[in-house]
């Protein structure tokens, strides 16, 4: 009974950590994307 428990509380840890992994690497990713569109408008004056 308790080790149910403690399964399914890991599998809930887990899952909530590829969320913030998952999370995290959009947020890197759109950050970089809005970089290069930044330094792309001051190279060209757009």
């Amino acid at each position: 009974m308790i080790r149910e428990i403690i399964i399914k509380k890991f599998k809930q840890l887990k899952d909530t950590n590829a969320e913030i992994r998952k999370n995290s690497r959009n947020t890197q990713k759109s950050n970089y994307q809005s970089m290069l569109r930044q330094s792309l408008n001051e190279q060209f004056n757009l």
